[in-house]
Parts: structure tokens; C-alpha cells; sequence
């Protein structure tokens, strides 16, 4: 295995099937890695464990669904996280940084169809209860692994908001919950283009003075600012 490490990691995808059968699941990114790691010598004690949990049960969910039964999505998620981070403890893994979700009611995508400028509390508040859940779980793999095992959350929710409630601090405008590329009309998005392959979106002047990229993602400067407040927390696993 390389010494740098090696990334599973699938755009779109979850704990249970999302978008369509092109999007794997997280349990068959560790498939992958078993079956990679079959045969080659792998240094689990000494490795970190990235996991990286986006939301996409959830954002599939309200497609169909709406908010109905959301809140009883959310310890089965929880549930799935925690039996996953278990089959990675089983392979030998002992170190592991895990994210919780970000302030979805912040999100570009979630708040410009409705026009409003400021963060969607009702999203921030459900985000919030799987963030609650997410610390318990980790407070019980920790006392269950014997104390054999490190897990560290890495808290995109309160590291968000402080970026935005302190946007100059951090180099970005005063637009900090703008995205920097946006679709040219309501029904485009950005990357989108027309037949003859022109954009059909904009994109801002300077994005490393943006944090949001599109609705969702921030941008390489934005995830510098996030990173860069994680970076203690993990050195504190070595």
C-alpha cells in the first residue's frame, strides 16, 4: 500500500443506496479496500482513518419525501455509521477522524430557490440532531474498543459558522454564503452547458474570496479555512 494513503471515497454516494446503482454505498468502498488490501501488507495500527460522511441519504430522502419521517431517518444512519466504523476497527484500523455534517441550512442550494439570505434554522436543527447522535456514537465505540482505538470528530458544524460569523478573518467577502459559480437562469446550474458546449453559468472574480463553490461545495480556499482549524485535532493522533 502506499505510504500516502488511498482515497475510496465516491461523489454522491452513502450509507444506503442513493441517487442510483452508479453511486457505491460507503460499505462497498470498504469492500474495495478489502479486497485491494487481500494479500498486500497494510500498516492498520499506524494508518488514519478518514471517514467522511456527506449527507446524501438525507438529500435523496427529502426529494421523495419531503422532511416527512426525516427525524427517524437519523439514528438509522447513525446506526450504519457506527457498524461501519466497527468492520474498519475489525480489519485492524485504530485511528479515526470522523466528520459530522455541516449546516445544511446554510447551504446555497437549500436556501436561493426560496431567496432567502440567512441560514434555514429547521435544517440546522435537524443536522444538528445527527450531529448529536454522530457524538454519542463515537463516545461509545471509545469506551467499547478496550481504549485500543482513537476516534476524533471533526466538527464541520461549529467550524462553518465561526468561518461565517467571522468571514473577513478568514480573507472571504462579505457574500460568504454566496456560491462563486451560479447557473445564468433559474433553470440552470453551474457546469452547465448548452449543445454547442457554452456555459450556461457564471462564475465570480476571485473564488479564493469565496467559501461556496456551487450550492453544496466550498471552495479550494474555503476548505483551506475548515482544514486548517482540524489540522491540531489530527496531529493530535499520532
Amino acid at each position: 500500500m502506499p505510504a500516502t494513503g488511498l482515497d475510496f471515497a465516491y461523489g454522491g454516494s452513502g450509507v444506503f443506496d442513493t441517487y442510483g446503482p452508479a453511486y457505491i454505498p460507503i460499505r462497498t468502498q470498504i469492500e474495495q479496500f478489502e479486497s485491494l488490501a487481500q494479500g498486500n501488507p497494510v500498516d492498520y495500527k499506524n494508518s488514519l482513518v478518514l471517514f467522511v460522511y456527506s449527507g446524501n441519504d438525507y438529500a435523496v430522502h427529502f426529494l421523495k419525501y419531503g422532511l416527512t419521517d426525516l427525524p427517524i431517518l437519523i439514528p438509522r444512519i447513525i446506526e450504519e455509521i457506527k457498524l461501519l466504523l466497527k468492520r474498519l476497527h475489525k480489519l485492524g484500523f485504530r485511528r479515526f477522524a470522523v466528520t459530522n455534517l455541516e449546516p445544511t441550512g446554510c447551504l446555497p442550494f437549500v436556501r436561493m430557490p426560496s431567496g432567502i439570505m440567512n441560514c434555514i434554522q429547521i435544517d440546522n436543527f435537524l443536522t444538528s440532531m445527527h450531529n448529536d447522535l454522530l457524538s454519542k456514537a463515537l463516545a461509545t465505540l471509545r469506551t467499547s474498543s478496550s481504549h485500543d482505538a482513537k476516534y476524533i470528530l471533526l466538527d464541520q458544524y461549529s467550524t462553518f459558522l465561526e468561518i461565517f460569523s467571522s468571514a473577513s478573518d478568514y480573507g472571504f467577502g462579505e457574500d460568504v454564503l454566496k456560491s462563486c459559480c451560479v447557473g445564468a437562469s433559474t433553470d440552470t446550474g453551474c457546469g452547465a452547458v448548452d449543445d454547442s458546449g457554452e456555459p450556461l453559468y457564471k462564475v465570480c472574480n476571485d473564488p479564493s474570496k469565496a467559501f461556496f463553490w456551487d450550492g453544496a461545495h466550498p471552495t479550494e480556499a474555503g476548505w483551506k479555512a475548515v482544514t486548517w482549524r482540524f489540522y491540531p485535532l489530527i496531529i493530535s493522533l499520532r
